[in-house]
């Protein structure tokens, strides 16, 4: 039988998935800020366009060996282990972003932009199974991911198009990296403070 959607909230809330939600939505809208703009940024520091594709394609042979990796890196990763790794790599690439001017770092560093968005998607989306375990709704819960990824997705590409807009790409970066760090921190802290508890 259908459950009413208030009902399935409630049973998401239960379950304590939605801070996981949050957390992933977030690492998502903040990489896909980035990328939205990385072919504007690759030409603005001197990267030729046509060379555009091939990176494109190295970054898909890259996707692939990332989403066939997924089964043996859960094996070796706890859900928390893979986002406290998720978060400090994504801060290392948002850092170097800041302070990098050299084209072929820059073109590296924004592939590994195209990972976060898209070589773990197997994995988030089995711990996520994982953590709804006796749920009949898991499908509907998971599909309440996107209620947190597409605000965060058009926000995070709304302002850093605005502040490139009105000043430059380093500042934008800049106020990513620093927002990224600071709240997805935050997410995260509360995230192991509130299993702790838990377990207690």
């Amino acid at each position: 039988s259908s459950k009413h959607p208030v009902e399935v909230l409630k049973e998401g809330w239960s379950l304590g998935v939605f801070k996981y939600f949050l957390l992933l939505a977030f690492m998502m809208g903040m990489s896909i800020g980035i990328h939205a703009f990385k072919a504007p940024y690759q030409e603005f520091v001197g990267v030729p366009v046509i060379y555009f594709g091939v990176f494109w394609a190295v970054s898909r042979i890259f996707i692939s060996i990332m989403l066939l990796a997924n089964g043996a890196m859960m094996e070796r990763l706890s859900f928390h282990g893979f986002l406290g790794m998720k978060m400090f790599l994504m801060s290392l690439v948002f850092i170097g972003l800041v302070f990098t001017s050299s084209p072929v770092a820059i073109v590296v560093l924004l592939i590994f932009v195209s990972i976060f968005n898209s070589g773990f998607v197997s994995m988030e989306s089995q711990y996520m199974l994982d953590r709804m375990k006796g749920s009949q709704f898991k499908a509907t819960l998971l599909s309440l991911k996107g209620l947190f990824r597409y605000p965060i997705s058009a926000a995070a590409v709304y302002i850093i198009g605005l502040i490139i807009g009105v000043d430059q790409y380093i500042l934008g970066y800049t106020a990513f990296a620093i927002a990224f760090m600071c709240l997805g921190g935050l997410i995260f802290l509360y995230i192991l403070l509130s299993s702790e508890q838990k377990t207690r």
